[in-house]
């Protein structure tokens, strides 16, 4: 690139009307690509929404398996809670602990107790006047959990209130509980 010095004004006003209309095209083609992304984020924002409104557990299964894909959950990314559910979801259909599938102990605790009791725990929350308040004292539910099982229960909807917004209301709800709810069943 050669010095601008020794150059006539004229040569320096077209070199810059040069880079100015590249430039401009650059412009364009950026402004087109991000239109492109956006485009592309919002087609995914929109697959990730469900179609429908959340579904009710109808057995206490379903409801164990929604209460402990909210506790495999929190704090993590869905990728993540897939993976922890899948673990878990393998050792409590043998028989086992969900210790060995979670290295979490209190979560870990909290998810076999809710497996254990979970009978008794769908017949209080179908009957509770309060489901929300209900959840919120399940082992393992805090604020932010009790939002997003309440979204997976159908109690609020997905944009939801509070912390739940926070923490992306696109998770899968029931159908994730319905493979918990198999192995009840396999187990007898």
């Amino acid at each position: 690139m050669s010095s601008p010095r020794g150059q006539t004004l004229a040569d320096l006003r077209t070199r810059f009307d040069g880079l100015s209309r590249r430039l401009a095209q650059a412009g364009d083609v950026l402004v087109a690509g991000r239109r492109d992304l956006i485009a592309r984020a919002a087609d995914r924002l929109a697959a990730l929404q469900p179609e429908s409104p959340p579904e009710t557990p109808e057995n206490p299964d379903e409801f164990a398996g929604c209460a402990i894909y909210a506790i495999c959950a929190t704090s993590v990314t869905d990728a993540v809670a897939s993976r922890t559910f899948e673990r878990c979801r393998r050792a409590l259909q043998v028989g086992g602990t969900a210790r060995s599938g979670f290295r979490h102990a209190a979560k870990a605790e909290a998810i076999d107790r809710i497996w254990r009791e979970r009978e008794r725990l769908f017949r209080d929350y179908a009957q509770a006047a309060d489901k929300l308040a209900f959840i919120g004292g399940l082992p393992g539910i805090g604020t932010v959990t009790k939002h997003r099982l309440a979204r997976r229960l159908g109690l609020i909807g997905i944009e939801g209130s509070g912390p739940a917004r926070l923490h992306g209301g696109h998770a899968p709800r029931v159908g994730r509980a319905r493979e918990v709810a198999r192995l009840g069943r396999a187990r007898g």
